[in-house]
């Protein structure tokens, strides 16, 4: 992929595309047609800057409890080329283009536990993305997230996921990992109040047990891992469940504050390289934020503190 601000896309022609590929009718808002196990939607056949086709498999049974019906599959299909309309948007206004591999293969599958693209664009299968079935029946997926890294894949693991938290947070049409429609920095807060139960009168919210530099020195694949004290936060269900809303707030308070530019020029340092580990240097945040690593860290925890620890009064002075 490469950074080519003088190149377009038009998200509407391709979410219109799609739709038409799909045999949707605009006018009922459903499908004129059946859904096979595997089928592929071609789009944007003028110019090497569209995306050149998409391939749904769907590996899961049509009935039982987690089953996905004619109806599900193509809800799913129509959710994911929005996603795709409000990414570029936000590429276009943010003026950060990036061309994803022309061809994306969407598998959903019954075998799947989580989502995944970022790892499978590291081991050489760009455009390559995994649905587990119930979230799709659930309409909880995390689409945009995953397609947040195949747009934009980054060899800092903590850089990769916190924009994909973020913009799944920011943008995304529906609730989902890790945070589910709840603000970033408010469930940051309260997962802190429950990793850092050890804390001293200096500090009450256990804050000095939080390193961000641990975080950021992790590279794709690798799962992000933090140890708080005693505890270690890996790649299980309930430790990504606290690990990412620190990636995405942490993200979130970037852009918010220093802006899109910065982030931008300091995730262009570490671009992805399949099979191949690249997490950049500490040197890297002084250059792009005239800060380091430690004193950005400080501000935003101290930004956690003072928007959250008034609205959670009594459960902050009872921890």
């Amino acid at each position: 992929m490469s950074l080519n601000p003088n190149r377009s896309i038009d998200p509407l022609v391709i979410a219109a595309a799609v739709k038409t590929s799909l045999g949707w009718d605009s006018t009922t808002g459903s499908r004129t047609g059946k859904t096979s196990a595997n089928e592929s939607a071609q789009f944007g056949a003028h110019g090497d800057n569209r995306i050149g086709k998409i391939d749904f498999e769907f590996e899961c049974a049509r009935d039982g409890a987690g089953a996905l019906t004619e109806a599900k599959r193509a809800e799913f299909k129509d959710d994911f080329c929005q996603e795709i309309t409000r990414l570029q948007k936000w590429a276009a206004d943010s003026d950060w283009i990036e061309f994803p591999d022309r061809v994306f293969k969407t598998i959903i599958s019954d075998r799947y536990k989580i989502s995944k693209s970022l790892v499978p664009a590291w081991s050489g299968r760009p455009g390559y993305m995994e649905f587990p079935t119930w979230r799709v029946a659930s309409r909880r997926a995390a689409i945009m997230h995953e397609l947040v890294h195949v747009f934009y894949p980054n060899g800092n693991r903590f850089l990769a996921e916190g924009l994909a938290v973020h913009l799944q947070d920011s943008i995304g049409g529906n609730p989902a990992f890790p945070n589910f429609g709840e603000p970033l920095h408010g469930v940051v807060f309260d997962r802190l109040l429950e990793m850092t139960k050890s804390a001293s009168d200096e500090d009450p919210l256990g804050l000095r047990q939080i390193h961000l530099a641990e975080l950021d020195g992790i590279a794709t694949p690798s799962p992000l891992t933090l140890r708080v004290g005693d505890e270690v936060y890996g790649e299980d269900q309930r430790g990504q469940a606290f690990v990412y809303p620190i990636a995405g707030s942490f993200a979130q308070f970037l852009i918010e504050t220093r802006g899109i530019e910065r982030f931008r020029s300091l995730y262009a340092q570490t671009p992805l390289v399949p099979l191949a580990r690249k997490v950049g240097s500490l040197d890297r945040w002084p250059d792009v934020y005239c800060m380091t690593l430690a004193d950005l860290e400080s501000e935003w925890k101290s930004m956690i503190v003072s928007e959250f620890s008034m609205a959670n009064c009594g459960t902050f002075v009872e921890t």
